[in-house]
């Protein structure tokens, strides 16, 4: 690139027939002379010979129209009636010059310079050299024209040839040199700022590159002369390229500036709840304050933009990608070698990595039932609660149920989004028969009011977009471990696991708000007593049922017998362990991406409310709410037994 750009600055060279310390040219192309200049010389003329002026004159006008014949006859006459008449000497040796006879225009312009050491002379001599176009008389002309900008510091003129001199020899330091101290002098000088572009095109620097040549055309160099310098030096395409990589460069310092900001904004709103809870701590309250009602509209509003930041970084990090692959492609062109591995697993690298990302976006989530459905017929005495909680609550009773074999209890909503969002949508209960071992119906009362709560909260109105990231982060990290892409020097799988814990933290705070309130609720309804001996009840079911589940499993796998109803299980192993676990998470205290605040927060927040145990404690076993519960349990284990049988954890008996 940077021969081809100095042949661009040595062809410039035939714009120094513009370049004159004494005339300029009109539109038309006629000169222009300066008059008092022409008066001062014909003054001059008249004393030696008043006769010579007229001639001089005649002489000067054929010059300027290109008649050099004419031209070159009537200097001599005049030198005939004035020897050594300087003006006549040099002029005399343009017109050899323009006939092509250097040698004599040489001679002719050095003696007018030898008689008078003038700024009008030195320009003379210099420009013969420059229009022989020679190595020697480029060097010719620098060398004169070095010594003559010293001693005339403020001819433009001067320096100008001194650009074109250098750039046609060419000498780089001495171009570099010219083109600084004409733009110093004369920020406005046309040839000044072409060859300023020129230079900074040599140096890679085509943005200046660009700006300094089309202020060239703005001051007077041809349009076309410089489009097509633009165009046919690559400095418009370079440009345009520089352009756009510091553009991506202030886009991509921008996104990965609003990462952070995301992230300390989920740091803030994380401390923002905490404090606001602490704040309404003690509320006897089943409303949410005006503080709690601004903290999780701005969850609202800070998921919602997440959401939206991510799927709108999706295209960014898909050109990242490409970007990589032919960055990697041109770095191994530009060493004049690329191994052939490289050449192969690169390209194959970007395209698993971009079929990840599609992929992960346009797999739908499977939209079946959670599990087994259960009928109104099978636990009537359950559907009674459901509605009689409901009713306390002053709010809609769940329309479904779906058995779970885990130790879980949650509520979900279906249904259109708008619909959801009006509070129309179908209510739906997770019902994990791992949970009901030891439960009594206070119990699940004070749970059932929890869930409730979120009803009535709206928590499971939204949450479509927050969801779908969610879904979309797990889809694309599982497509790229399985594609062998998700490495350290991947940037998909940098951002999305730098986002997703940036995602987690805003959405699990907003998560321990609503279970605060949600908690809050169950208790003024249902009592403190029911209330921490649910949240307690469940920490240990879960804990147990895991360990009981874990043994019965191994001992049918190693007896080759059926699984025995999970659901009345007693034997537990390493009690000790399970009872240790139970105090540590008792104890633990609320982490940055806990879903829900810990239980010491939890029993702290229920403890503190000011109010009067008046509900009466109900000891009755959450079974009896069921028609059939031995046959609902064994129901759900033997679907157990069937998936682990599938899976080959157990054989078929």
């Amino acid at each position: 690139m940077r021969k081809y750009i100095w042949g661009f600055i040595v062809s410039f060279i035939f714009l120094s027939s513009l370049i004159s310390p004494v005339q300029a040219t009109q539109g038309s192309g006629q000169t222009i002379r300066d008059p008092e200049v022409e008066q001062q010389i014909s003054d001059q003329l008249a004393l030696i010979d008043p006769a010579a002026v007229l001639v001089f004159t005649d002489a000067t006008q054929a010059l300027d129209r290109s008649d050099y014949e004419t031209a070159r006859a009537g200097y001599e006459k005049v030198l005939q009636l004035a020897p050594d008449f300087p003006p006549a000497l040099r002029r005399l040796g343009a017109a050899y010059a323009y006939l092509g006879d250097f040698s004599q225009a040489e001679s002719l312009s050095l003696k007018a310079l030898q008689i008078q050491d003038s700024e009008e002379n030195i320009s003379s001599l210099a420009n013969v050299f420059l229009m022989e176009g020679t190595p020697k008389s480029y060097q010719d002309a620098l060398n004169l024209l070095s010594s003559a900008i010293i001693i005339y510091p403020e001819n433009i003129g001067l320096r100008e040839m001194y650009i074109v001199a250098a750039a046609n020899i060419p000498d780089e330091d001495a171009l570099r040199a010219g083109v600084t101290s004409i733009i110093e002098i004369d920020p406005d000088n046309w040839i000044g700022r072409y060859y300023s572009g020129l230079i900074a095109a040599q140096d890679g620097k085509w943005e200046l590159a660009e700006k300094e040549l089309l202020s060239a055309q703005e001051l007077g160099v041809p349009a076309e002369i410089v489009q097509s310098t633009l165009k046919e030096s690559g400095i418009l395409s370079q440009a345009r390229f520089q352009r756009s990589l510091r553009f991506a460069g202030y886009g991509l310092a921008g996104w990965v500036a609003l990462l952070g900001v995301l992230f300390l904004v989920g740091v803030l709103l994380s401390r923002t709840t905490l404090s606001t809870i602490q704040r309404d701590k003690g509320k006897v309250q089943t409303e949410a304050s005006f503080s709690e009602r601004l903290v999780r509209n701005i969850y609202r509003i800070v998921i919602t933009i997440t959401s939206i930041y991510f799927y709108l970084s999706i295209p960014i990090l898909i050109l990242m990608v490409v970007a990589i692959v032919a960055g990697s492609i041109y770095f191994f062109l530009s060493i004049g070698t690329i191994p052939i591995n490289l050449a192969i697993l690169i390209p194959i690298f970007g395209l698993y990595t971009i079929y990840a990302i599609l992929r992960s976006l346009f797999t739908g989530r499977k939209q079946g039932d959670p599990g087994v459905e259960l009928k109104q017929i099978e636990a009537t005495g359950l559907w009674r609660m459901l509605s009689e909680v409901a009713q306390k609550m002053d709010t809609r009773p769940v329309q479904k149920v779906f058995l779970s074999p885990l130790a879980e209890i949650g509520v979900f909503e279906r249904g259109r989004f708008w619909k959801r969002l009006m509070g129309q949508g179908e209510r739906c209960l997770i019902l994990g028969l791992g949970s009901l071992p030891g439960m009594d119906q206070g119990q699940l009362r004070a749970i059932l009011a929890h869930e409730y709560g979120h009803f009535n909260q709206k928590d499971t109105a939204g949450g479509d977009l927050a969801n779908s990231v969610t879904y979309n982060i797990f889809n694309m990290a599982v497509h790229l471990q399985r594609l062998g892409t998700a490495t350290f020097f991947n940037p998909v799988w940098l951002f999305i696991n730098g986002f997703y814990r940036i995602f987690l933290r805003i959405t699990r705070g907003a998560s321990r708000l609503q279970e605060t309130l949600a908690d809050r609720n169950a208790t003024l309804l249902f009592g403190r007593k029911n209330m921490l001996s649910s949240l307690e009840h469940i920490v240990q079911q879960d804990l147990l049922f895991r360990a009981q589940v874990s043994t019965e499993i191994n001992a049918a796998h190693a007896e080759n017998r059926p699984l025995q109803n999970l659901y009345t299980l007693t034997v537990v192993e390493n009690s000790g362990d399970l009872e240790t676990e139970y105090q540590k998470i008792m104890q633990a205290g609320t982490m940055p991406y806990d879903s829900h605040p810990s239980m010491q927060d939890r029993r702290s927040l229920i403890e503190s409310l000011g109010m009067n145990d008046i509900v009466m404690e109900d000891r009755t076993p959450v079974w009896e709410l069921f028609v059939d519960s031995i046959g609902l349990q064994e129901k759900v284990t033997r679907n157990i037994e069937s998936n682990l049988q599938a899976q080959g954890v157990l054989r078929k008996t």
